[in-house]
Parts: C-alpha cells; structure tokens; sequence
C-alpha cells in the first residue's frame, strides 16, 4: 500500500549566505518575483544595503534541490563550513531552495 509522502512547507525568510554573502536564499521552492522583492527587502532593513538591493532585479532567481553534506572535521578553518550539493530532486536529507547569486 502506497503512502502519501508530505511534504514541509517552508516560509519564506531570505538569509545570506557564502563567504562573501554572495548568495541570497530561501529555503522552500518560492515565486520568483516574490523572493525578489524579499530579497530586496532584506538587503535594506536586514542587511543595511541599499546598493546591493538595486542589483536585485537584474538577478536571475533559481530554484533547486539542495543536499547538505558532511564536512569532515580536521580542525581547520574550514571546519564549520556549510557544504551543500545540488540534488536531482525531493528525497532523503534534501530540501528545495530559492536563490539568486550576486558574484
């Protein structure tokens, strides 16, 4: 007998992420304009940016499937590093994400 699979929903909230804070997420699969707008939204209350804020519409919106991926810990630097791999779709320890990159 085949179960229903439920799926989290996941509100939308933009964080910063990646050494420079190049990336702007959202966990969750989002509308593209709406996560602009949050995006952007963040970047001038959240984050005090308003430059960065202007550059939001000109960037593309993606959305994927992320895995997080253990990182071993050797006690570098490094060692608290987020590592994450795109995934090829829903399944075990992935969640979609909403994002844009600012590189």
């Amino acid at each position: 007998m085949a179960t229903a699979t439920k799926r989290r929903a996941y509100p939308l909230k933009v964080e910063r992420w990646g050494e420079d804070g190049e990336l702007l997420l959202s966990r969750g699969h989002h509308e593209p304009r709406t996560f602009r707008e949050a995006a952007q939204e963040f970047c001038v209350e959240d984050a005090d940016d308003t430059a960065l804020a202007g550059r939001i519409g000109s960037e593309r919106v993606y959305r994927e499937w992320w895995r997080f991926v253990p990182h071993h810990d050797d006690g570098s630097e490094w060692a608290d590093m987020r590592i994450y791999h795109q995934a090829p779709g829903p399944g075990r320890g992935v969640f979609p994400v909403t994002y844009l990159s600012l590189d």
